[in-house]
């Protein structure tokens, strides 16, 4: 079986530069990913880190949210910032992918829809203060806004990821890291790049590597 998608049924356009082969295209990848990993803005990386301290301090609640690559990145984001930042004197962060339960998730898009499989998630399991982690290279994914929005009403804090233009997210969250990319693979590698970041910087102050 063949599928065909018409470029107008895509929510956006890979802008793949302009590279007739592979050498030209691999180069151009790597310099725009190297471009949007260096956009990154060292003073919300600090808030974002002292946020979840904060939150593990206060043994508030974590949730990752995301759509295919970005909920890959969301599960990963877990598994890196409660295993990897672990160390017996110190609580672990209590984090949560909510795209990790595929029985609950499905019901929720089956029975409600799933433009809400992580907002309703949100009102079940978020309380105040605790912090919503959102991954969207778009940033205008219904599913992530609806969460963002409950979680805003909530009381809680949100953290956005994001590429593209922004989108929606951008002005929604608390503190936002935006790749200004127009490469779907880009985005989520340098989203993924700032997820180690943030985890191992959490590590390092642990270990009293790293201060402000």
């Amino acid at each position: 079986k063949v599928l065909i998608f018409l470029e107008s049924s895509l929510p956006y356009k890979d802008d793949f530069g302009n590279t007739s082969d592979i050498e030209n295209f691999v180069n151009s990848y790597i310099n725009n990913f190297s471009q949007g990993i260096k956009n990154l803005d060292y003073t919300i990386i600090k808030q974002i880190v002292s946020l979840l301290e904060n939150a593990t301090k206060n043994k508030n609640k974590i949730f990752s949210i995301g759509n295919g690559g970005s909920c890959a990145i969301s599960d990963h984001l877990c598994c890196d910032f409660t295993k990897g930042t672990h160390l017996e004197s110190i609580p672990d962060l209590n984090t949560y992918s909510l795209g990790s339960n595929s029985s609950l998730t499905t019901a929720i898009a089956n029975d409600i829809g799933y433009e809400f499989v992580f907002s309703n998630q949100i009102k079940s399991f978020g309380s105040k203060d605790d912090v919503l982690i959102a991954i969207s290279s778009s940033g205008n994914s219904k599913n992530i806004i609806n969460a963002i929005d409950i979680a805003k009403e909530m009381e809680m804090k949100v953290i956005g990821f994001c590429g593209f233009s922004g989108g929606e997210m951008l002005k929604k969250v608390d503190f936002c890291l935006h790749t200004p990319a127009n490469n779907y693979g880009i985005v989520e590698d340098c989203h993924q790049s700032l997820m180690h970041i943030i985890a191992q910087v959490i590590r390092m102050r642990r270990l009293k590597l790293i201060d402000w």
